[in-house]
């Protein structure tokens, strides 16, 4: 055993060729003849190199075994103080990783059938003592993988009619490496693009980018995401099948006698591609020629949504000084858009190389409209680079997607744009419409000095199933319009009221989906603002959705935020304490909401607003009264308890919370509409 507790093999090899024998260590195993045959070079790919301190060096490996068997793992090795002849310091000698991969190669490869690897990822430390190499085989804990369980991933596929097929990752056939830890690969008759994730801290990117790419299946301009990879098991998500776009990256074509129509075209689908990623709340985050890819057709489409941050070069100046990847949003994408522009304007496949500011004297096939499009998204200020769909406006020959409406606009038939206002039907200014000739639909009335325009310009449009439709936004004096989906069904308060049994594995349900909501916007970089029981909706078709966005607002980078916004009893704690806040406040809101699930009422519901406030301020997390310690399961009471941490960094964000056992063991959704149905009938 090695210091750690974990199994350690030795392999002697002398100068770097025969075999000399296993080393054995205490209640080790020696290595057997049923362990895999070493594979052909050509399936062991190099996907990472590292340089540290000390001399020490280590290359991250795929190889793909005679079983079709993908495994990960590490070599590692130190070139200080190397002996003299030893492969060590013919590695230090050489440049290239491939090469030291290669060198390596030939000094282990007859001998990588005896040794056993890990299912996980394997580690071999080479180090020579006395002319002999020696290979120590370890587990590699530190690159070990938690990949995401199927069952989550499927939750992000729940609204929409196509989903991605599922494939054993065994089943894939390795066609080439590509780069990273990216491979094209064939299934059937078709190829595709293979993406792994790289490792631990890749897993929320990785997340994020499955999501982008599902919003976004209907948009031309984004590849398509055509499969989810799962391992062995066929209960963990490895990787991604994405479409493959025979033509490669645009940073591969330009330089070359690509014509300026083709060059042009590619541009404006750029444009269109990154409006559609905005639309749906995304953000490329790592825009560059490498990520703009073209298919047979010769058209243009966005390619990767990793959010790895703005690579040397492509920065923009805001985040000369600033970690890239804490900073990445709309507005370093419509940059980093600029660059690309200004690359195929200049046919220059490494304008990151070019001093700044990027100079705009283009070619003269360079019409104006164009000229104007760079200048824009390569302002200093971010404040001046138009978003993605006032760009599209530019473009010739394109009309705006809406126009303004004004007071003038309204009559004594009130009428805004294509909607009659009907009828009040909320306490609240929340009115029923009919959109004309279609479907009916509701507005709401919102003040401006609580609701920005831009923070609901984020979600709109939106194919969030849990979110209640908004489909227009209309600015009138000193209100805003919002024209909503006409809800077929009741809210969650009214479900209370009526005394309708909620078992906890329905709260769960409703709580799956209100988390489902608040991680979509969370990545919108919104804040609800007012998760409460009557802004929950209950619809008829077994959805719990989001409603009521008067109090949403917009989180940059590190807001220090002090007014007080949503309904007093489920305020949290910091925001009373006039203390900075961000989106756990919605956690903490859903928490009080839980309880009011189970007991009937909120938290000191017998208070007056501002008392009800000074006791949470005071005492913290409010309990459970009217119910037995024993009647609370424990999965319930961890959910609680996590979601009503009085310090927010302490609180787990939502997508966290979806995997807690509760959650993942919730009620299906018929359990929803059968309340939903009885509540209707009066029952």
């Amino acid at each position: 055993m090695d210091p750690q507790g974990r199994h350690v093999r030795g392999l002697s090899l002398k100068k770097h060729e025969s075999l000399q024998g296993v080393e054995r260590e205490r209640g080790i195993t020696t290595v057997g003849p049923s362990s895999p045959a070493a594979p052909a070079q050509d399936r062991w790919i190099l996907n990472l190199f590292q340089r540290f301190d000390e001399g020490v060096e280590k290359l991250f490996l795929t190889y793909v075994d005679d079983s079709n068997h993908w495994r990960r793992m590490t070599i590692s090795y130190k070139c200080r103080d190397a002996e003299p002849m030893s492969l060590e310091l013919d590695l230090s000698s050489l440049a290239s990783p491939e090469d030291k991969m290669s060198r390596i190669w030939e000094s282990i490869y007859e001998h990588l059938h005896e040794i056993r690897f890990f299912d996980t990822v394997t580690r071999l430390e080479l180090r020579t003592i006395d002319s002999t190499l020696n290979v120590f085989v370890r587990e590699s804990i530190d690159e070990v993988i938690q990949y995401p369980p199927r069952d989550i991933v499927r939750l992000f596929f729940d609204s929409g009619q196509f989903a991605p097929f599922e494939i054993c990752e065994d089943e894939l056939v390795l066609d080439s490496h590509l780069y990273g830890f990216v491979y094209r690969i064939q299934h059937g008759d078709r190829y595709y693009v293979k993406k792994d994730i790289p490792g631990s801290d890749a897993i929320d990117r990785f997340v994020y980018e499955i999501r982008a790419l599902y919003a976004l299946r209907d948009c031309g301009h984004v590849v398509k995401l055509e499969g989810i990879v799962l391992d062995d098991t066929l209960q963990l998500v490895k990787g991604i099948l994405v479409g493959y776009l025979e033509n490669g990256a645009v940073v591969d074509l330009l330089g070359g006698g690509v014509p300026w129509r083709d060059r042009c075209r590619w541009a404006e689908q750029a444009i269109r591609g990154l409006c559609d990623v905005h639309a749906e709340g995304y953000v490329q985050g790592d825009f560059t020629l490498s990520n703009l890819a073209i298919d047979e057709q010769r058209d243009a489409k966005i390619i990767d949504f990793n959010r790895r941050g703005c690579p040397i070069g492509w920065e923009p100046p805001e985040l000369a000084d600033h970690p890239a990847s804490l900073y990445i949003g709309e507005k370093s994408d419509l940059f980093q858009l600029g660059m690309i522009l200004w690359a195929l304007a200049m046919n220059d496949d490494q304008p990151e190389r070019h001093r700044r500011p990027l100079s705009l004297k283009f070619p003269q096939e360079i019409p104006g409209w164009y000229r104007n499009i760079v200048a824009t998204c390569l302002s200093p200020r971010p404040r001046n680079r138009l978003c993605a769909e006032r760009l599209i406006r530019m473009l010739p020959q394109t009309s705006p997607s809406f126009s303004k409406c004004g007071l003038e606009d309204f009559g004594q038939s009130p009428t805004i744009g294509s909607f009659d206002v009907e009828t009040d039907i909320s306490p609240g200014p929340i009115y029923a419409a009919t959109e004309v000739p279609t479907r009916p639909v509701s507005f709401s009335k919102v003040k401006t000095q609580l609701l920005e325009k831009s923070t609901l310009s984020k979600i709109l449009g939106h194919k969030q199933p849990h979110i209640i439709g908004l489909q227009d936004l209309f600015e009138i004096d000193n209100s805003i319009w919002l024209s909503m989906e006409d809800h077929q069904g009741c809210n969650l308060f009214e479900l209370i009221q009526k005394n309708l049994a909620l078992e906890e594995s329905i709260i769960a349900r409703i709580c799956r989906d209100v988390l489902l909501a608040l991680t979509f916007l969370q990545l919108q970089g919104v804040v609800h603002g007012n998760i409460r029981s009557d802004n929950i909706l209950m619809s008829t078709t077994g959805y719990a959705r989001l409603s009521s966005f008067d109090f949403c607002f917009e989180i940059e980078n590190s807001p220090k935020i002090r007014d007080i916004k949503g309904t007093s009893r489920w305020v949290a704690p910091e925001m009373l304490k006039e203390e900075p806040y961000n989106h756990k406040v919605d956690i903490w809101s859903l928490g009080i909401t839980i309880i009011e699930m189970i007991q009937g009422i909120p938290p000191y519901s017998g208070l007056p607003p501002s008392e009800a406030m000074a006791m949470v301020a005071k005492n913290g997390p409010p309990r459970i009264t009217g119910r037995d310690e024993g009647e609370i399961s424990e999965p319930m009471s961890l959910l609680l308890h996590s979601s009503l941490q009085v310090i927010p960094s302490s609180r787990p964000s939502a997508d966290v919370l979806l995997l807690y056992p509760l959650i993942l063991d919730s009620a299906p959704r018929s359990a929803i509409i059968s309340l939903v149905e009885k509540h209707e009938a009066g029952i």
